[in-house]
């Protein structure tokens, strides 16, 4: 089991100043605040300097508009999402539970700016779109690596770790894209199981223990039964190479941008259906 971060892992962490000055703080706040109420394509700049309590030509020293304002509180939530789970993605801790639960609080208290974000790769905030689309291809890389070599029995690590984090993804926007008093902690934590035990299953471990399953229907023996489809390597929409071979129903699972700006869900895990923000 490997000791070192996948490639450009490190890459995913930008340089934040620990002391941003009162200004950016105050502006980075008011965003939050609206986006809680407003969908990102409905906040101006005019809006966001108002809610900070600025005026428009004191904004505009700082920022060249919305986009530019929104990759800064982005790059913090990706710092918090590398700390809740560089155990498990470096292979240091391969106890996946802790680090999993982590990522996804990580994904409930940001959520309305993880929302935001996602829809922004969808319209026309290009530096926060390019942001979004490089963090989820290189999540998309570093849990392939580790699936590699922490379960190596585990067959079409790509197409996996590809599926169960655009899961993730869905769960992120729609579950706990309201922020974390939409959601009681009871159903947060049967979501959370939910999404444990289907990821404990295809990586062939029993939850808790986390040791490996042996049995004639364990995800191996069932990816084997599985014929190849005709073409065995492609692309998927974040630009990594997967197999498609079908081992799991979750690889119909699209991501946000193959399916455009909010798109309505099926039923989603928790057994309640969050409603879009208008």
């Amino acid at each position: 089991m490997g000791q070192a971060h996948p490639p450009r892992w490190d890459k995913l962490v930008s340089s934040v100043p620990p002391d941003l000055g009162e200004f950016i703080v105050r502006v980075l706040l008011a965003l939050e605040r609206l986006l809680v109420s407003y969908p990102i394509e409905q906040i101006t700049s005019g809006r966001l300097a108002r809610e900070a309590g600025i005026s428009r030509s004191t904004f505009y020293r700082q920022y060249a508009g919305v986009d530019d304002v929104l990759v800064q509180p982005f790059d913090h939530v990706i710092d918090e999402m590398t700390v809740a789970s560089d155990g498990w993605i470096s292979g240091t801790n391969v106890h996946l539970e802790p680090q999993l639960r982590g990522l996804h609080q990580v994904y409930l208290t940001h959520g309305p700016l993880l929302r935001a974000v996602a829809d922004a790769e969808v319209g026309e905030l290009k530096a926060t779109s390019e942001a979004y689309t490089s963090m989820m291809a290189m999540w998309d890389q570093a849990v392939t690596v580790r699936i590699k070599e922490s379960y190596p029995w585990v067959k079409q690590p790509a197409l996996i770790a590809h599926a169960f984090n655009a899961a993730d993804e869905r769960l992120m926007y729609y579950d706990y894209g309201k922020g974390p008093d939409s959601i009681s902690e009871e159903l947060f934590e049967d979501t959370f199981q939910v999404m444990y035990r289907m990821w404990c299953s295809a990586l062939g471990i029993q939850p808790g223990s986390e040791e490996r399953v042996i049995s004639s229907g364990d995800v191996s023996s069932f990816c084997a039964r599985r014929p190849p489809a005709v073409d065995a390597s492609r692309q998927n929409d974040r630009g990594a190479v997967v197999p498609t071979t079908r081992c799991f129903p979750i690889h119909l699972l699209p991501s946000i941008r193959q399916l455009g700006r909010r798109p309505r869900p099926a039923l989603p895990v928790g057994g309640h259906r969050n409603g879009r923000r208008g």
